[in-house]
Parts: C-alpha cells; structure tokens; sequence
C-alpha cells in the first residue's frame, strides 16, 4: 500500500512539474512561492518553521527563485522575503 501512494506521488509530481516547466518552475518552488505569499514572513527562518524546513534547505531552494527576480530576500523586500510582482 505504501509503495503504490509513493509511486502516485511521484507521479503527480512529475504531471506538475512537467506542466510549470513552460515557466521555469518546479512544483516545489511554485508551492514555496505560493506559501511566501500567503504567509509574507518576516524572516527566512520564520517562514522554515511554518513549513517545517531546515533553514538551510529553505535557503537552498529559495535561492534560485531570488536570482530568477522571483522573490526579494532581506532589505530589499518588505518582509524579509517578499514575491516579486
């Protein structure tokens, strides 16, 4: 049982990703996008502890959403991560 809700997982995955490739993004960086918005946190590590990250993770997949314009970390941003547009 647990193999096959693994394997639709990744499926699902795969159909997302497959689907945001257009735009560049992953179903992981569209969902971290997404939480940024919703959440506006003010730090980096607030934002790791409302989806239960490592901060380092957090700050490794944010990075190219940063370099690509997407999101604005520290005192460029309102919060202290904030999306573009």
């Amino acid at each position: 049982m647990a193999g096959r809700l693994l394997r639709a997982a990744r499926r699902i995955t795969r159909e997302y990703d497959d689907a945001l490739r257009p735009v560049g993004l992953t179903v992981t960086q569209f969902g971290l996008l997404n939480s940024v918005d919703r959440y506006e946190p003010d730090s980096i590590s607030e934002l790791a502890d409302l989806l239960a990250l490592d901060r380092t993770t957090l700050s490794r997949n944010l990075k190219p959403l940063e370099k690509a314009g997407l999101i604005f970390a520290g005192r460029r941003a309102r919060a202290a991560v904030a999306v573009c547009c």
